[in-house]
This record gives C-alpha cells, sequence and structure tokens, in this order.
C-alpha cells in the first residue's frame, strides 16, 4: 500500500505523534539568540509529520543559586511575566 503524497510531495509517515524534546545546557538559553537546540532538534520530526513538538528545557545547570535567581527575574520582566 503506498504512502499518501502531501502537497509538497512529501510522505509524512508519522503524522498526529506527539513529540517531546528533552534538552539540557548550563546556561539560560531557551528563547533567546543564543538558543542552537530548537530549531534543529525540530527540523526532524517535522520531515516525518510529527508538527505537535514540545520541548522540555533543564537550564542553568552551571549557574550557582543567586545568579539563577536573577536571571530567571531579569527573563521574566523582559517577557512581563513577573
Amino acid at each position: 500500500m503506498p504512502l499518501p503524497l502531501q502537497r509538497d510531495g512529501r510522505r509524512r509517515l508519522l503524522t498526529g505523534k506527539k513529540v517531546y524534546v528533552l534538552s539540557r545546557a548550563s546556561g539560560l538559553y531557551a528563547g533567546t539568540p543564543r538558543d542552537t537546540q530548537d530549531a534543529p532538534c525540530s527540523r526532524l520530526p517535522a520531515f516525518l509529520g510529527m508538527d505537535d513538538i514540545e520541548f522540555i528545557h533543564a537550564e542553568g545547570l552551571a549557574i550557582s543559586g543567586s545568579k539563577q535567581a536573577a536571571r530567571h527575574r531579569q527573563r521574566a520582566c523582559r517577557d512581563g511575566t513577573s
């Protein structure tokens, strides 16, 4: 049974699947221009037809407690979530 072609000519093998991408970083990079993980990690699942992708970030693993708290406050103020 042949796989159905999409409008762009590709065959999506795993449509309708949820993907969780776990990542870790020593600093706080998610959602900033220095985030180099989200885009590349979403390409393969998207190519296979999985478009429901959720990123789970473990960040700030090399930052001391006081510096980490300060950076989270800065991010919250920047994002308007404080």
